[in-house]
């Protein structure tokens, strides 16, 4: 996220990562303020949300305790509240599944159809659209953009509701990310047993479970 944005460059993260202690650059990109500890918890909690929507929208079949597991490159500087986290993910399942037309995040592969111009298209949108080919999944154009795998699954969700893309195929088999032929059915649909109709255009985000503030996150009980 750092990199795609340009907040940091390649060449940085390199040089911190060649001199940090055990390779991990978060120590030194603070020291060197080309992060603040504040702008480098928020990138860490947004990874951290679009991880856990990552797993819940997916299927993982079995799993087994790492015998030797690295700590993070970079860890939040305050922690993470694992309740937040996980209401948080219940909030994305729950926008997700308010849209009129709801993908699989790793199983539909989607393309344009043939009416739909890019240049008529926001930037973000436009980016997206320029990327769907027909072989790619929400998460291809995710990781190919550098962006939010949640935000990349409901912007072309919403892209199909309004007709702009459509699925051009769905994966039955397993891939790298344990998906399988479940995972045809939408990823809200599977977590939350249903998946209701919206009007078109109705994105659900701010209808669903209200996000706590940052402030409100890490306070402190009043009598510490």
């Amino acid at each position: 996220m750092l990199l795609a944005s340009g907040r940091v460059s390649e060449h940085d993260l390199s040089a911190l990562q060649h001199e940090a202690d055990g390779g991990r650059p978060g120590p030194a990109l603070l020291s060197r303020s080309l992060v603040g500890p504040q702008e480098l918890q928020v990138v860490c909690m947004m990874s951290a949300a679009d991880a856990a929507f990552a797993m819940a929208a997916g299927r993982i079949e079995g799993s087994a305790p790492a015998a030797d597991c690295p700590p993070p490159l970079l860890p939040a500087p305050q922690d993470i509240d694992p309740d937040w986290l996980l209401q948080e993910t219940e909030r994305r399942l729950a926008a997700l599944a308010s849209l009129r037309t709801a993908l699989s995040p790793f199983t539909d592969r989607v393309r344009a159809v043939p009416s739909a111009r890019a240049p008529d298209l926001s930037g973000a949108r436009r980016d997206i659209l320029q990327d769907a080919d027909g072989r790619r999944s929400a998460c291809d154009i995710a990781l190919r953009l550098g962006r939010s795998l949640f935000a990349v699954t409901t912007e072309l969700s919403r892209m199909a509701g309004e007709g702009l893309i459509e699925v051009a195929a769905s994966d039955p088999t397993p891939d790298r990310h344990g998906t399988g032929p479940a995972d045809r059915q939408p990823p809200s649909a599977r977590a939350l047993g249903h998946l209701p109709l919206r009007r078109r255009g109705a994105s659900g985000i701010n209808d669903a479970l209200p996000l706590r503030p940052v402030s409100a996150r890490h306070a402190r009980p009043a009598d510490q």
